[in-house]
């Protein structure tokens, strides 16, 4: 099931989201919506599965706070009955996604995949890099973010690849 915006709401609540996630999770939906009308004008988006995604992104910071939240939120999203296009997107939106070992460090469970692959994903872990809270902020800001939080290596060159290919598809 894709939920719908008000059932994803419903999610947030019922699972004690704090207020400024939800404010960054709509802010997030929004961006995510221009973004989504864009890259429709070359190729086919799910919008609906992603904006539920956008809403549900850190449903998981209900739980916990640490890089794990995504996994955290894509089990959650699951429990409701979301499609598994949702829950991979919420799984996959963390940081540039997550590579095995990153995953291993956590302790995510082996033998899934935490980097974004489809369109939607990568859209999702777009927007969500360009929100601090709910101010948009620039590429140039996000990356320098991103660079101070982890440095360079290859969650920052996934990261610059992914702002690359996002950025010429929306543009």
């Amino acid at each position: 099931m894709i939920p719908t915006e008000a059932q994803c709401l419903s999610i947030l609540e019922r699972e004690g989201a704090p207020e400024q996630v939800v404010a960054h999770c709509k802010a997030v939906t929004a961006f995510v919506r221009e973004l989504a009308d864009r890259a429709a004008l070359k190729l086919k988006v799910d919008k609906p599965a992603l904006i539920a995604a956008a809403l549900l992104h850190d449903v998981g910071r209900s739980k916990t706070h640490g890089a794990e939240h995504g996994a955290v939120g894509a089990q959650i999203a699951r429990s409701y009955g979301a499609d598994d296009s949702v829950c991979r997107m919420i799984e996959r939106h963390v940081g540039s996604g997550l590579d095995d070992a990153e995953a291993a460090r956590l302790g995510l469970p082996a033998g899934r995949i935490y980097v974004p692959l489809t369109i939607e994903e990568k859209i999702l872990c777009y927007a969500d890099k360009h929100l601090f809270g709910e101010k948009r902020v620039s590429s140039g800001e996000a990356t320098a973010a991103f660079k101070d939080d982890i440095g360079e290596g290859p969650a920052f060159d996934r990261l610059t690849k992914l702002m690359a290919e996002v950025s010429a598809l929306c543009s």
